[in-house]
């Protein structure tokens, strides 16, 4: 009977839940109704412990990879070498000065745990990530459905990346103080991007606006360099938050016929970057870092992330003759998965054992050095409630945690294959992580919390993992 209540309460929590986002109107994507929300779920909660254990990974992670990107870029021979650079205007993306320090200035690494508590990089993201916006969104229905007050600590990404980007700009306007104190900032996506972007943006917006900096959002193709300076639907802008792809760029600058309502914005926004008469972040060249032809480098350099990057290796054309067991190995299918070395969304991800056998031969053929192989991690399980598309269940699901630093979002494989990636493109479920103790420093200081987030917060039976 107890728990049949315990039941009937967590579905009432999740419906009330999925009520509060859909009002929202960010949790979906672009042009869709408003009750095609996302999938979500009931919280992660980690002991403080697991969760600086995880933080540790992702601060190595990014120091090593900042450190390799300043030591390619001062050797252009090794961008040749290690990057997969497809025309001369990459090399010029690597070597533009953005104005700041940083080279990856915001970064999200995707981690997987054990069912030992052993954290596993699964691959990093340090173009344009998306995930800040819904783990938000999805806490803050949480505390409002729960009315619930235990302790406990959630950071808003939201906030992380704001105080990242202020940052970067502060640097960028010590070289140039005509630059104003307060910077206007603009979030641009692509017309390619738009359908999941343009939400995530809005909902920043949002709490940059409340934060008290005027912010905007908007297109590639509203973009406008004239008098110095670059405007989005005719008003300046100082500092823009990246949220399209380097590629989609590129593309718009390297074949604008293809691409008439953004040529001109891709053409102004490339004008303002040249003349430093904006800051943008992540500058252009940090997506070629999220290459993950650059993990075995970074395990074999890098000796505190021997136990974290999982064995990983470049798919060349030779790899039958050069490693035949290596190569037998990952042709029988149940050690290793595929991925394309640049890929994102969950996108060119082979994961079933026949099919790895399959493609194997195919790929190391067709586009050698293009792929890699990892062996597999099998993610740990936690007990969540989850709401897709109006249907609710119960049950220990897989998940993954993407750290953008303190803050995160965790996504939920509740209707994922086992042969497929635990992400919400492919119809996992979101949701935010919550720590009671640990460290919980950003960047060598307390974090600003929302004032929603200090509220301490209800950890119920299916909370916990």
């Amino acid at each position: 009977m107890e728990g049949s209540a315990q039941v009937r309460k967590m579905e009432s929590l999740l419906l009330e839940m999925a009520e509060i986002l859909i009002r929202d109107g960010n949790f979906r994507s672009h042009g869709s109704s408003p009750e095609e929300i996302y999938s979500f779920s009931t919280p992660l909660f980690l002991e403080g412990a697991l969760y600086t254990k995880m933080l540790q990974v992702h601060r190595d992670v990014k120091d090593s990879l900042d450190l390799l990107a300043r030591e390619m870029r001062r050797k252009r021979n090794l961008c040749e070498e290690l990057l997969a650079l497809g025309t001369p205007l990459d090399m010029e993306f690597l070597l533009m000065d953005h104005g700041y320090k940083s080279l990856l200035p915001i970064l999200r690494s995707d981690l997987a745990l054990d069912s030992e508590g052993r954290v596993f990089l699964l691959e990093v993201n340090c173009g344009c990530p998306g995930g800040e916006l819904d783990p938000a969104i999805v806490a803050d229905a949480y505390f409002r459905a729960s009315r619930q007050s235990p302790t406990g600590i959630f950071l808003d990404p939201r906030g992380e990346s704001l105080e990242t980007i202020l940052k970067c700009y502060e640097e960028f306007r010590e070289g140039r103080p005509h630059f104003p104190e307060k910077p206007r900032i603009a979030l641009v996506t692509s017309k390619a991007q738009r359908w999941f972007m343009l939400p995530e943006c809005r909902g920043i917006a949002d709490y940059y606006r409340a934060m008290g900096l005027e912010t905007s959002v908007g297109e590639l193709g509203e973009l406008d360099f004239r008098d110095g300076k670059l405007h989005l639907r005719g008003d300046p802008i100082d500092l823009l938050f990246r949220k399209f792809s380097t590629q989609s760029f590129k593309l718009r600058l390297l074949e604008p016929e293809n691409f008439p309502e953004e040529a001109h914005g891709a053409r102004s926004l490339w004008r303002a970057l040249e003349g430093s008469a904006l800051c943008m972040v992540n500058p252009l060249a940090s997506t070629f870092f999220q290459d993950k032809g650059l993990l075995p480098l970074l395990r074999k350099e890098f000796p505190r992330l021997r136990d974290v990057i999982p064995e990983t290796h470049i798919l060349g054309g030779d790899l039958p003759q050069s490693d035949p067991s290596l190569y037998e190995e990952i042709l029988r299918g149940g050690s290793f998965v595929l991925k394309r070395r640049m890929s994102f969304s969950g996108r060119h991800v082979i994961m079933a054992p026949q099919e790895v056998g399959r493609r194997l031969p195919q790929l190391i053929e067709e586009e050698p050095n293009r792929w890699i192989a990892q062996r597999r991690v099998d993610p740990a399980k936690g007990f969540f409630g989850v709401f897709s598309r109006g249907e609710l269940k119960a049950g220990n699901f897989p998940f993954v945690v993407s750290l953008f630093g303190g803050s995160a979002f965790v996504r939920v494989g509740s209707g994922t294959s086992p042969h497929e990636p635990i992400n919400a493109h492919m119809g996992s479920a979101t949701t935010f992580l919550l720590t009671q103790e640990g460290d919980h420093r950003v960047q060598g200081r307390a974090h600003d919390l929302e004032p929603h987030s200090q509220r301490p917060l209800h950890f119920s039976p299916w909370n916990s993992s």
